[in-house]
């Protein structure tokens, strides 16, 4: 596939500046294999718009950052 798609997602998100085209752009690389789950989970944790709008978790209080680190490292050992 060559990046014509992307570029075009890329295009329609920053046209509308919908959530939905906005979570599309990385929703297509992870499918592809271009980004990890894993990174986009990471991506969430630090407040990315876009990992937000593909449904990553935001940063949670309660939650530490080396706990945080055991989850990415077992999400990419799954993915």
């Amino acid at each position: 596939m060559s990046d014509e798609p992307l570029r075009e997602l890329e295009r329609r998100w920053r046209e509308t500046g919908a959530r939905e085209d906005q979570a599309a752009l990385p929703l297509e690389r992870t499918r592809r294999g271009d980004l990890r789950r894993a990174d986009l989970s990471l991506a969430g944790y630090l407040g990315s718009e876009a990992a937000l709008a593909c449904g990553s978790s935001p940063a949670s209080p309660e939650l530490a950052l080396a706990d945080w680190l055991a989850v990415i490292r077992a999400a990419s050992c799954s993915a």
